[in-house]
């Protein structure tokens, strides 16, 4: 393992064959190409300072850094903490929400830790930037074309790999186009507890964007076919904002409950309201209970884990 400043990060350098050629020089990280040679070289910067140099660009070696992750950076409760514990630990499938900056692959990390060392998983980005801690990580990683325009390896191809890697669970960075489709129908074939991001303002608006996406997949499927998979699929969606005087927040924690009609339907389980704002622009808030219960509250209480007493109590201060 390198240590690095967040200005800089460790560089390595691949021909066209993808052996590495090796660097130990520091650079400002970014992607670049040298031309005419058609090598690729490129540095990541990871949202810990420690970098991972891994030995093919597919594959990123993992580490065994352990990352202090503070839930009260998104200003959550804990009976908000214990409802996102419970639903990993039940193998229920989580789409992280939220805009550019708004913690989603943080938290999709810190949601990871509750994992169970025993299951095997396999990690799908586009920049390594997952810290898993298991023992059992397969790491995967796209590549962009080279400057010939060959050698490109995109998410859709690693998706489908890794259903061949036996994984109990698939991480995938982030979903943004024609890969959400094997995503979601790994989901729905024995990989329960799979999770991922998703650029989306509200809950409502990730579930219509990911319909768009598996649309761009060109399969044959209808719009009710499709909204029936991502309601087959998704269990829990988790919506972070980055809010007006900086701070991130997770600000909505949604359950899928299922189709009525052509209409996926959604219940809020916490969410966070917004009271006033101070002379120096902090916004100040509090988390409330909707009241609605999790419908896996029942199948989680049969795996031993129990919620509090005034969990979901409206009338109760989280």
């Amino acid at each position: 393992m390198l240590t690095s400043t967040l200005e800089q990060a460790q560089l390595w350098l691949y021909d066209n064959g993808c052996n590495k050629i090796g660097y130990n020089h520091y650079v400002p990280y970014g992607y670049f190409k040298l031309q005419p040679q058609g090598y690729a070289l490129g540095s990541q910067l990871p949202w810990t300072v420690n970098i991972q140099v891994p030995g093919d660009p597919s594959s990123p070696g993992g580490g065994n850094f352990n990352p202090y992750i503070w839930y009260a950076g998104f200003g959550m409760r804990q009976p908000m903490v214990d409802l996102l514990r419970i639903a990993v630990q039940a193998r229920k499938s989580i789409l992280v929400s939220g805009g550019t900056g708004s913690g989603k692959t943080t938290l999709l990390n810190a949601l990871s830790s509750y994992i169970p060392s025993r299951e095997r998983l396999i990690t799908i980005e586009d920049a390594a930037e997952l810290q898993l801690q298991q023992p059992h990580v397969g790491r995967l990683e796209t590549r962009p074309p080279n400057v010939e325009g060959k050698g490109e390896v995109r998410q859709r191809e690693l998706v489908k790999n890794a259903l061949r890697m036996r994984p109990d669970r698939i991480i995938v960075g982030e979903v943004r186009g024609e890969e959400a489709f094997d995503m979601l129908q790994a989901m729905n074939t024995g990989h329960e507890g799979s999770m991922t991001t998703i650029h989306a303002n509200t809950p409502r608006d990730a579930i219509s964007r990911l319909e768009q996406m598996v649309g761009m997949a060109g399969m044959p499927m209808t719009h009710e076919s499709i909204r029936a998979q991502i309601a087959s699929a998704i269990d829990i969606i988790v919506q972070t904002q980055r809010l007006s005087d900086g701070g991130r927040r997770v600000i909505s924690i949604s359950e899928l409950t299922g189709m009525e009609g052509n209409v996926v339907q959604l219940q809020e389980i916490y969410h966070f309201v917004r009271r006033d704002v101070t002379a120096e622009g902090a916004i100040i808030g509090e988390f409330r209970a909707t009241g609605v219960r999790p419908r896996f509250s029942s199948e989680a209480a049969t795996l031993g884990h129990h919620f509090g007493k005034d969990a979901f109590n409206p009338q109760v201060p989280l």
